[in-house]
């Protein structure tokens, strides 16, 4: 069956709040067994709408769905146990679309979500811990739920994370393009979350947060492990103020992901894995059998890293993160800062691969000169980077570097003391490694 909106009173004037006049299509299509529901060209404004089973949400060309300022419009932030409220991050837990429990839902079609950003907060008026109130959260919301598509839409303009998938299985989302201002605080593209089976393939992603997080935070589903395996991420464009893909959150496992054939033109953070994201984690993640391969990347400072602990120094107690298996391949990569792999004093880092890494430096700027002898192993003060070392290898095992090609941008060699470093590390082994002259001052 197929359910076009106007037929049940929604007006794309930009005007006119369609919220309950989208809900009825879209329960009427549920207790049918399943069908369409159509949004014809227009700019239609709505509140929270739930999505049942079974039911394709299309959005054609030329139509916008877009988040209502009538904040009576939403969710509350208790609509279902896995979801809540944070005054940390600035949320009121709201959503724009919502799915729970359901299953075999797809969006598709051609047209635009847009989240009105604009009208809950202005990044340029406030940061995230001076700003008064609370913002929507994940614009689109998906949890607990399988055979999910999003197929050829546009999100944009989210208030927080575009698009969050929690506790599901069985997801595609392909040929998808994701906005955020590029100031939003936590303006992330895809987070995917205890999810099993996940494909994510010719997307475009231009973001202020994360472009892509993979997490493993089970603490509020009801049924589903903290366990996210088997991602694939290929054919993508990422760019990002902070990381294009990042590896991290929560206490669960990471495991069996692909990364393959990105472009990654503009990042700040390019590939990120960490065991433990902050301080507050008691324990940290294992992450294993990970294989990134054939990515271009140009990063304002970070090219990788890989880190057991989020902290200033290797830590004594690795409280539980075991990172392990992990392959980069085939990687073409310009950089501000070091690349970096970094155990806790457990070395629980390790069985590491790089291969066919060529590595272009710039940066050197913000080595610390005369600092004391701890600081240049360090991360930390908004993730700046202190190791003088073009790649750096401390604290983990079995390391294999195999043909990396360091290059130095024009004039910049005499600000770094050496291209490759490594410390309190064991069965290392460094084949096939080159460097461009490094030259020194005077």
């Amino acid at each position: 069956m197929m359910h076009v909106i106007t037929d049940y009173g929604a007006a794309g004037d930009s005007l006119t709040n369609c919220t309950a006049a989208i809900q009825k299509a879209l329960d009427l299509c549920g207790r049918q067994g399943g069908g369409t529901v159509v949004i014809p060209p227009g700019v239609y404004l709505t509140g929270t709408i739930y999505l049942r089973s079974r039911t394709r949400l299309e959005i054609q060309k030329g139509a916008v769905l877009k988040a209502t300022p009538d904040r009576t419009c939403y969710n509350r932030a208790d609509f279902t146990p896995q979801n809540s409220a944070s005054v940390r991050e600035k949320t009121d837990g709201t959503h724009l679309i919502a799915a729970v429990n359901v299953e075999d839902v797809t969006i598709s079609g051609g047209g635009v979500i847009d989240g009105n950003r604009e009208v809950f907060f202005d990044p340029k008026k406030h940061t995230r811990s001076t700003f008064p109130g609370l913002r929507p959260a994940q614009m689109l919301y998906f949890c607990e739920s399988a055979d999910i598509t999003l197929q050829d839409i546009q999100l944009r303009n989210a208030a927080y994370w575009s698009c969050f998938f929690h506790g599901c299985r069985r997801i595609t989302v392909s040929g998808v393009r994701i906005r955020t201002g590029r100031k939003d605080w936590n303006g992330d593209g895809l987070d995917i979350d205890c999810c099993t089976n996940v494909v994510i393939k010719g997307c475009d992603i231009d973001t202020a947060d994360d472009c892509i997080a993979i997490r493993a935070n089970g603490k509020k589903l009801q049924g589903t492990p903290a366990e996210t395996a088997q991602v694939t991420v290929s054919d993508c464009i990422l760019s990002s103020d902070q990381a294009a893909v990042r590896f991290g959150v929560g206490s669960g496992t990471i495991r069996e992901c692909s990364l393959r054939n990105l472009i990654i033109p503009d990042c700040t953070l390019g590939i990120t894995i960490h065991g433990h994201y902050s301080h507050s984690q008691d324990t940290g993640l294992t992450i294993r059998d990970i294989l990134i391969s054939d990515v271009s990347l140009r990063s304002r400072l970070i090219p990788f890293c890989i880190m057991e602990h989020y902290a200033l120094m290797p830590q004594k107690d690795g409280n539980g993160a075991d990172i392990e298996n992990i392959t980069l391949r085939n990687i073409r990569v310009y950089a501000e800062g070091t690349a970096l792999i970094q155990g806790d004093r457990d070395r629980k880092v390790r069985n590491i691969l790089l291969q066919d890494i060529d590595l272009t430096v710039g940066g050197g700027h913000q080595i610390v000169k005369n600092a004391d002898e701890n600081d240049h192993r360090r991360i930390g003060d908004g993730w700046r980077f202190y190791q003088p070392h073009a790649f750096a290898v401390l604290y983990a095992e079995n390391v294999i570097c195999r043909n990396m090609h360091l290059h130095w941008a024009d004039g910049r060699s005499n600000l770094w003391e050496a291209p490759f470093y490594s410390e309190n590390s064991v069965c290392c082994d460094f084949e096939r490694l080159s460097c461009d002259p490094l030259r020194k001052n005077g």
